[in-house]
């Protein structure tokens, strides 16, 4: 059995991505959850019904390079978040990459301990995120001073990011509403708050 049989036995979605950035192989889970069979195009050009997925994990494959890593991805759906785990080889000698697609979503679902930590760390982020989100605003401004073009994309990064964090949080938060995380999140706030007063 030749390696492209065994990935498309797999039951993970897979894709091989060259060094050019076309996709040469996606198995039948990878197109299902996609939602279109990437095989033969770049994997940054979806068709126009491409899912978020796809965007996210297109980004992730970009911003990643050919190091590699991993990421969690959220997507928006019709009841809540999706949980998708992307992970990227880092390239081989002939440039290509593995990226498979884990729906963890599953695993995470009624989960009241994961609902306290993901409230947790919501509560904790929250106060350093501002001051982030905060000071890439102001440099943004150039009020304390002009930026060099270099420093003005690092500042837009920085931003990005931190909006990205916010949308992170905002979708684990959304998971777990109805459930016991927005009872945990509001004792917290409770706490937090009179311990500032």
């Amino acid at each position: 059995m030749n390696p492209q049989e065994i990935v498309a036995r797999l039951p993970e979605a897979v894709l091989v991505v060259s060094r050019d950035g076309v996709c040469d192989f996606a198995n039948r889970p990878a197109a299902a959850i996609l939602g279109f069979d990437p095989a033969g195009r770049r994997i940054d050009e979806g068709p126009m019904e491409a899912t978020s997925l796809h965007e996210d994990m297109t980004e992730a494959w970009a911003r990643l390079g050919s190091a590699g890593g991993n990421t969690l991805v959220s997507v928006a759906r019709k009841n809540g978040p999706a949980w998708y785990w992307v992970s990227i080889t880092a390239a081989g000698e002939d440039g290509r990459q593995l990226i498979t697609i884990l729906d963890i979503g599953p695993a995470l679902s009624g989960s009241e301990e994961l609902a306290r930590i993901v409230s947790q760390l919501r509560h904790d982020l929250r106060s350093p995120l501002t001051s982030i989100v905060g000071a890439a605003e102001l440099m943004k401004t150039e009020r304390l001073g002009e930026l060099g073009a270099p420093y003005r994309r690092m500042v837009r990064i920085v931003a990005e990011s931190a909006d990205r964090i916010e949308q992170i949080l905002s979708d684990a938060r959304r998971a777990y509403d109805g459930g016991s995380a927005g009872a945990t999140e509001e004792v917290m706030d409770e706490q937090s708050q009179a311990a500032d007063r």
